[in-house]
């Protein structure tokens, strides 16, 4: 209802896979264990921290889909 009255879209989006997907080249890491705070991508060598990671991917993920509705 906040959104609503601040005239926002919300946007679903699937949570998987977006700490182990690298949200600079897009590669998912299959090997990334929960406990791991840092995330390191095998193919282009980017560092990040885990959750950052995630929140960039789950970003792009929204403004990708609410772009195309």
């Amino acid at each position: 209802y906040k959104a609503e009255s601040a005239d926002k879209l919300i946007v679903k989006v699937n949570p998987r896979n977006t700490s182990k997907r690298c949200s600079k080249c897009g590669k998912i890491n299959k090997k990334l264990a929960l406990i791991d705070r840092t995330y390191k991508c095998e193919a282009c060598g980017f560092t990040i921290d885990r959750d950052v990671n995630a929140a960039k991917n789950i970003r792009t993920l929204g403004t990708s889909v609410a772009i195309t509705k």
